[in-house]
């Protein structure tokens, strides 16, 4: 019996070493593997990616290697075999490489608002598409554009007594075409009716096969939109030939003073003379129901996790930390997502609490969220929606 359990015992402890052994070395070697951290940026501009490389870990054992992507078709097969983790605007791209990526730690997560928060592809800045209102017209109007749709509405056809085009925008831009009326959908139908719309668009080619067909339990549909815009010209709401408008046209319109509200996104809002937008304040869209469940249509640079690197992990979490996003969102311009990080301004603080305040958080503009990779079918949707609009 003495024997037995000796050969018993040595055996266990022999299984404990074998184990224990395996263990060290698998161990051992995922921190060598870890060392390197291989960083893609796909479509995003030269400055932003700078600035997140700032920020990589000060540790002299861990390797940076960075693979820098241009906009447009990118085989993803390619991306998940060769980096550890991605960042892009928020969008096709995106959603469909955190189908199948690594799980982001709940504790990276903690302290951004709970509508913004996704265990697979997590915002780090975000931009937004805005409406800007000419703030003495709405003292003038004695109209609040920002009560509800229909006041938005309202204050348009008030505005005609003062300016030639209450409403502008830059509808030659196909993004921007699209984006604004992405916003219309989502505002009329809420966050059902704008997520409809985007899988109608991706699944079809051409604008007269789903166009028609009902976003919500009230049928709408995107030709209400269209037809929307198709009327607002005849009644003197918006430029006779906006869809032929580009940025330096919205520059003219709106230091003239012939504006009372242009739409544009916040990193093109930057770019306009600061005596003219001084004159405009910046908000999101009005809903027709506030009851109704909404998203913010605020394109996000996210990072997506794509292999279980531990120190890719440790960089977004410090990317998500007060003092981090503090500084990226001062010198993107862009608003932050952290809870209590300093916003670049005013602007970009009421973005970070739109987005925590809507249900739906936030979402990508059309462009992205459908066209990511095919700016082909982008510019051919756009040109059918402007022949529509004639």
């Amino acid at each position: 019996m003495k024997k037995k359990f000796k050969i018993i015992f040595s055996i266990i402890i022999s299984v404990c070493v074998i184990v224990i052994s395996s263990v060290t070395i698998f161990s051992v070697r995922k921190k060598i593997k870890d060392k390197t951290v291989k960083i893609a940026f796909y479509g995003l501009p030269q400055d932003l990616c700078q600035a997140i490389q700032q920020e990589f870990v000060d540790d002299e054992k861990i390797i940076a290697q960075y693979g820098i992507l241009a906009a447009g078709n990118v085989d993803l097969g390619t991306i998940t075999n060769k980096y550890d983790m991605i960042f892009a605007w928020n969008g096709e791209v995106t959603q469909t490489l955190a189908k199948s990526t690594e799980k982001i730690p709940a504790k990276v997560l903690e302290g951004i608002p709970i509508s913004l928060r996704n265990e697979y592809c997590v915002p780090i800045l975000l931009d937004h598409f805005e409406l800007a209102f000419r703030t003495d017209l709405v003292e003038r109007t004695q109209v609040n554009p920002l009560e509800s749709f229909q006041s938005f509405t309202d204050f348009l056809q008030e505005s005609k007594k003062y300016v030639f085009s209450p409403f502008f925008t830059y509808g030659s831009d196909d993004r921007n075409l699209l984006a604004l009326t992405g916003s219309f959908v989502e505002a009329l139908g809420g966050f059902e009716s704008y997520k409809n719309l985007i899988e109608l668009m991706k699944t079809y080619e051409n604008l007269d096969d789903f166009c028609d067909i009902g976003l919500n339990e009230d049928g709408l549909c995107f030709a209400d939109i269209l037809n929307m815009l198709k009327i607002w010209p005849k009644e003197e709401i918006i430029h006779p030939q906006w869809t032929a408008a580009n940025k330096i046209d919205l520059d003219v319109f709106t230091s003239d003073n012939q504006v009372a509200c242009f739409y544009t996104n916040l990193l093109e809002h930057r770019k306009m003379k600061y005596e003219t937008v001084s004159k405009f304040s910046a908000t999101k869209m009005p809903v027709v129901n506030e009851d109704a469940s909404h998203c913010l249509i605020a394109p996000s640079v996210n990072c997506v996790l794509i292999s279980n690197n531990s120190n890719a992990k440790i960089f977004l979490k410090k990317l998500l930390t007060v003092e981090v996003q503090t500084r990226l969102s001062d010198k993107s311009m862009l608003a932050p997502v952290s809870y209590r990080a300093e916003a670049y301004d005013s602007l970009a603080d009421d973005i970070r609490f739109w987005a925590a305040s809507c249900e739906g958080g936030v979402e990508p503009d059309l462009f992205y969220a459908v066209f990511q990779r095919d700016n082909e079918k982008m510019v051919s949707i756009a040109k059918q929606i402007r022949e529509y609009l004639r």
